[in-house]
């Protein structure tokens, strides 16, 4: 991790915060970007292309999740609730939010937000932020940072946290995909490897 390789005294490297942050949108980009291929594939005019990418999901599937992505205000629900009422469309079984990787995947979203849609706001060291709350059990911590007062932005500005936002959407959307049943999923599409540890 980069942050094992600094010297004695902790620095603010700022290239490697804006990474970080980097690392947090795309993953929580990564999640809409695959819902919304589902939903564009069900709704593809061109049926051979979609019976492609659609791999192992039959035409009664296929047709409720066209039906769900085309009601008005659908394309406005939160990322977590799309990839939801997809896997509801197609199997009637939800995603469970109480285990992991949901839980991250949401706390993912959670931080994603905060700074994207940033309000600055007084933070006193003694209080913790909502985010603490949420996501200090399921990140690993800023070694640069241990006992560093407010925890939120700084202690997710990390190489760890980084890696935890890349791998965490990656272990949920392949899980998400299998749940759905898709035969034809991202990893082998892009040729990606997926690590499971």
């Amino acid at each position: 991790m980069l942050e094992t390789r600094r010297d004695a005294l902790p620095t603010v490297d700022y290239d490697a915060e804006s990474y970080a942050v980097c690392a947090i949108v795309e993953s929580a980009a990564f999640l809409e970007a695959r819902v919304n291929e589902v939903w564009f594939a069900a709704t593809e005019p061109i049926p051979g292309s979609a019976r492609q990418r659609l791999a192992g999901l039959n035409v009664a599937q296929v047709d409720a999740i066209r039906e769900f992505a085309e009601r008005p205000g659908s394309d406005r629900l939160p990322v977590i609730d799309k990839l939801d009422q997809t896997l509801v469309c197609a199997t009637g079984r939800g995603i469970d939010r109480g285990t992991r990787p949901a839980q991250d995947v949401c706390g993912l979203v959670k931080l994603r937000d905060a700074f994207v849609h940033f309000k600055p706001k007084l933070q006193w060291d003694n209080d913790a932020h909502t985010l603490q709350k949420r996501l200090i059990q399921l990140m690993p911590a800023n070694p640069l940072m241990q006992g560093a007062k407010p925890w939120f932005p700084h202690h997710v500005l990390c190489a760890g946290v980084a890696q935890w936002a890349c791998d965490k959407s990656a272990e949920f959307i392949h899980q998400w995909e299998q749940a759905l049943g898709l035969t034809n999923t991202y990893s082998i599409e892009y040729a990606l490897i997926i690590t499971e540890g």
